[in-house]
């Protein structure tokens, strides 16, 4: 979301801001929060896809909020962008542990590819050094997005599978942000493959770095990775924060493959989503 904190402004300025605005209310939906009998107004901008919108679009339209503001005559030092904030958290998911391993012969799973944003974090991450990208992403629209996205990195492979505890075919939801696999074929919009991760490297050798965040079926694609993780000791970044349990099950669920993990827990944003599991072999 977009969180405009403006200070010390009567409600007779703030009906006149947004009578003005209309142009900032464009494509949101708008809150308005008053604390206590104080003048200070707080002016929310929920996105109505935030979600599905790029970090680029999405900072260019907090920007251009900022400059209606500043047209409008607010004093720069009253408007607080939360939206930069949250930009500048989650930027930093999946690959701000300092000490994580980085090796020239880096082999890296995306699971939860979806376009392929965070396989291009990854390649700025350890400067274009690595040996293979292994994207996995159920969608077949979505997983020709991502093999079109990346074309131009070396070494990528592109699975138009999803990844779980074993080879089969599962009912699947297809959504903008939020596609995920269901256990109730009555909801699925659709069937899709998923495979176990030890059956790819049982073929294609060992990971180094394992990324998930695939909506729920984290623990299961781990139970799938059992022997990987055991035999490689890859770093992990897992996300815990779809299911209730997953925020303990999860990091038990890897102490017992391996023992000398050292475990981080690090959350990316300014709502109840994108919490991290990191896990670096001592």
């Amino acid at each position: 979301s977009i969180l405009l904190l403006i200070l010390s402004q009567s409600p007779h300025n703030l009906l006149r801001l947004v009578k003005k605005s209309t142009a900032l209310a464009t494509g949101t939906a708008l809150h308005i929060l008053f604390i206590s009998e104080a003048s200070d107004i707080f002016i929310t901008l929920f996105s109505n896809n935030f979600l599905s919108t790029t970090f680029n679009e999405f900072s260019s339209k907090y920007k251009e909020i900022r400059s209606q503001l500043l047209d409008m005559g607010w004093p720069c030092g009253d408007i607080v962008l939360v939206g930069e904030l949250a930009d500048s958290i989650a930027r930093k998911i999946y690959f701000d542990q300092p000490s994580f391993p980085r090796r020239d012969d880096e082999v890296f799973v995306d699971a939860g590819a979806f376009r392929g944003e965070t396989s291009r974090a990854f390649f700025e991450w350890c400067g274009g050094s690595y040996r293979s990208i292994w994207c996995f992403e159920p969608s077949p629209s979505t997983a020709s997005q991502c093999e079109k996205n990346l074309s131009g990195m070396p070494g990528v492979s592109v699975f138009p599978a999803g990844l779980y505890s074993e080879k089969a075919t599962l009912g699947f939801i297809e959504d903008k942000t939020e596609s995920r696999i269901v256990q109730d074929e009555t909801y699925s919009t659709q069937k899709i493959s998923v495979t176990d991760l030890d059956s790819i490297t049982d073929v294609r050798g060992g990971v180094t770095f394992i990324k998930m965040d695939i909506e729920g079926a984290e623990l299961e694609a781990l139970k799938g990775a059992e022997r990987t993780i055991r035999k490689f000791k890859p770093s992990l970044a897992i996300s815990v924060y779809h299911k209730p349990g997953d925020i303990a099950d999860i990091p038990a669920l890897l102490h017992g493959f391996n023992p000398d993990y050292r475990f981080m827990l690090r959350h990316y944003s300014l709502s109840w989503f994108d919490t991290v599991l990191y896990a670096v072999q001592r």
